[in-house]
């Protein structure tokens, strides 16, 4: 009983001497206003952010003079095919989008006679 008295006493006072030293740390800190802050933090952000209103499907197709970069665009980013189909301009073939409409591609070659393409989520057949 006693030894385990003597241990107990002993763990105390090396607690004791940790939590001293932490309490003398943080006034150290204190008394002479030391803060651990990423200076980084407190930098203001200087990106500007612009919202649009939506254009629904007509719009978008109508007001572009470049339908062909218009549709370029959705292609090789995810959910491409979903976006592709969204415009009344564009058409989904393959694996890309291009300017075209429910009877096919604007820019139609033999090589493509046969292939399926989609239009506003409509599958059709050259």
């Amino acid at each position: 009983m006693i030894g385990k008295l003597k241990g107990l006493i002993k763990r105390f006072m090396y607690i004791s001497i940790l939590v001293l030293i932490l309490g003398s740390i943080m006034l150290y800190f204190r008394l002479f206003n030391i803060k651990l802050v990423n200076k980084n933090s407190n930098k203001e952000n200087d990106t500007v952010i612009y919202f649009e209103k939506f254009s629904n499907k007509s719009d978008l197709c109508d007001n572009t003079e470049d339908r062909e970069k218009l549709c370029g665009e959705f292609n090789g980013k995810e959910g491409s095919k979903y976006s592709c189909n969204n415009l009344k301009c564009c058409i989904w073939m393959g694996d890309k989008c291009m300017e075209g409409n429910k009877d096919g591609p604007l820019y139609f070659d033999e090589s493509l006679k046969g292939k399926e393409y989609y239009h506003l989520n409509n599958k059709y057949l050259l």
